[in-house]
């Protein structure tokens, strides 16, 4: 039989409760005295289920008084008032059971999403706050409170946060090391992506006073290219090292930087010879 406790979707667990218990959705319609074409709506997002049916829905689903009280916090995840929400989120986290995984960093699909490592940042952060409601809201952009539960479910599930305290300033999250390796899998590259996502929408999403961008276009050798790319490998390392010396100081914000060096061109004799076989360029 499911718990409701692995659950943050009611439906979902009414669903798969009713399933096991071996009963029809017909017969759940008519416990509650409403149609099957309204408990198909209802399970599917399209009508919201109304408090006076809660108790009687919990009866057909034979849930205890503990599994009541979550089931009924769930529901209440649904509603329009922030601060129900995060009233029922912290039922929800004090009493939800997650499944144990073990994971290589960079080889779960969950690292390619942007806001995974922006939640570990948050974490950071000197205010804080570990229910999903203010850290879907702390991010820009806003993400969804089931989103703000995966990153954390995730960071904490390979032991890098532990949503009951602030991380340490001093650690540090990033594609670097693995990029340099050679180590790319369609995960990193997703997370890049997503990153340059947000830098388009930051000059939206931001005044210019809260971010720096710049570009520049170079004709370079390859001595000259090789040089460029080691300078900006020895930077990320000074940058790392200033922040283990700043980890002294609690974060108040989450910053993305990020740099992209790439071709414009092929070489000038790559493109003769394409058209020296009669190729256009």
């Amino acid at each position: 039989m499911v718990s409701v406790f692995r659950y943050t979707d009611y439906r979902h667990f009414v669903v798969d409760r009713v399933r096991d218990l071996g009963r029809l959705r017909r017969e759940l319609a008519g416990h509650l005295k409403m149609s099957e074409p309204w408990v198909s709506r209802m399970l599917s997002r399209q009508l919201a289920l109304p408090s006076n049916h809660i108790q009687s829905l919990g009866t057909f689903l034979e849930l205890d008084g503990g599994e009541m009280e979550f089931f009924q916090a769930l529901v209440a995840l649904d509603s329009e008032s922030e601060w129900v929400r995060g009233r029922a989120w912290r039922v929800v986290l004090a009493n939800r059971v997650v499944e144990e995984r073990t994971s290589e960093v960079g080889k779960e699909p969950t690292w390619s999403l942007w806001y995974v490592p922006a939640v570990f940042g948050l974490s950071k952060c000197e205010d804080f706050d570990p229910n999903p409601v203010w850290v879907s809201r702390a991010l820009r952009p806003n993400i969804t409170e089931e989103q703000a539960l995966e990153a954390m479910d995730f960071l904490e599930s390979i032991k890098v946060i532990d949503r009951n305290k602030r991380t340490p300033s001093d650690s540090l999250m990033t594609t670097g090391v693995q990029m340099d390796k050679g180590d790319v899998t369609n995960h990193f590259i997703d997370y890049h992506r997503q990153s340059l996502d947000r830098a388009k929408e930051a000059y939206d999403e931001f005044n210019a006073e809260e971010r720096f961008m710049t570009s520049n276009c170079l004709a370079l050798s390859e001595e000259t290219r090789d040089e460029v790319r080691a300078r900006v490998k020895e930077f990320f390392k000074e940058l790392h090292g200033l922040l283990e010396e700043a980890n002294d100081q609690v974060p108040t914000d989450v910053y993305q930087l990020s740099f992209q060096f790439f071709p414009l061109s092929e070489s000038t004799s790559a493109a003769l010879r394409g058209s020296e076989d009669g190729e256009d360029w």
